[in-house]
């Protein structure tokens, strides 16, 4: 925006956890678009002030206020924008979310429990130390620490989630692919000691890529949000299949079995 007043934003420095970071990252998206678009941030007058802060509780509250721009009234209909911005944080984090459609300007309102919220450790040398991946200790001595993991994966937010999720266990060395095709590409150069599968892609399937590792004799395990095992092609039947969203501790003892079963 030309004018640096426009938009304000202010708060203390926290640290979201992978899942809040996502479910935010489309929610300040939606909100920032609808602003953009219709809101405050379409007029040359418009204002946006974004705040947040921890409350006694340890939960980050997030207000989000619009003023001087068009006048406001109500969306017409609730599509997936309105749904996502009112639905999303209690949805998937058990939160609160509050939108109000002032005439003078949107303000909405969000509470992310303090599980997903992390603060900033200071040390006395006053250097700021961001918390490991998810507000939780690295597992330390994690029988997965160092193995190399190929993810393939089409979206992009919740690749994310599971590099944070397998960091947490000491596994750093991830190449994530968004498609068969890159993956088989990659396969050229990394050679994985297993790899985590999303069964339906934006195009395609992942099953090339399982045949190709099969006929490398490395493990893999599947992940699908549907119930996917029956369409499996017979050779790849007996693989683990893991449910989306994924669960911490589900995954790592699929890839833990997984590995020990070769």
């Amino acid at each position: 925006r030309d004018r640096a007043s426009a938009i304000v934003l202010g708060g203390e420095e926290l640290w979201l956890d992978s899942l809040a970071f996502s479910v935010m990252a489309l929610v300040l998206h939606e909100l920032s678009t609808n602003a953009a678009k219709y809101g405050a941030l379409s007029s040359s007058r418009g204002q946006l002030e974004v705040t947040w802060q921890s409350t006694v509780e340890g939960d980050c509250e997030i207000i989000w206020q619009e003023s001087g721009g068009p006048k406001v009234s109500p969306p017409t209909r609730a599509g997936f924008g309105t749904a996502l911005i009112s639905r999303g944080v209690p949805y998937d984090l058990g939160g609160e979310s509050d939108v109000e459609y002032a005439v003078n300007g949107v303000r909405a309102r969000f509470l992310l429990p303090a599980r997903h919220v992390s603060h900033l450790h200071i040390h006395v040398d006053g250097n700021k130390q961001a918390p490991c991946p998810d507000g939780d200790q690295q597992v330390r001595g994690s029988p997965l620490s160092g193995i190399k993991v190929l993810v393939v994966e089409d979206q992009m937010l919740i690749a994310m989630d599971l590099e944070a999720l397998l960091a947490v266990h000491g596994i750093t060395d991830t190449v994530t692919s968004g498609s068969s095709e890159d993956a088989l590409r990659v396969l050229k150069s990394f050679v994985p000691d297993v790899a985590v599968l999303d069964v339906n892609l934006r195009v395609g399937t992942s099953i090339s890529v399982a045949n190709e590792l099969s006929c490398r004799n490395i493990p893999f395990v599947f992940a699908t949000g549907y119930d996917d095992k029956f369409w499996l092609p017979p050779e790849l039947s007996a693989a683990r299949v893991v449910r989306k969203p994924y669960d911490s501790d589900e995954l790592i003892e699929a890839i833990a079995s997984t590995l020990q079963r070769g």
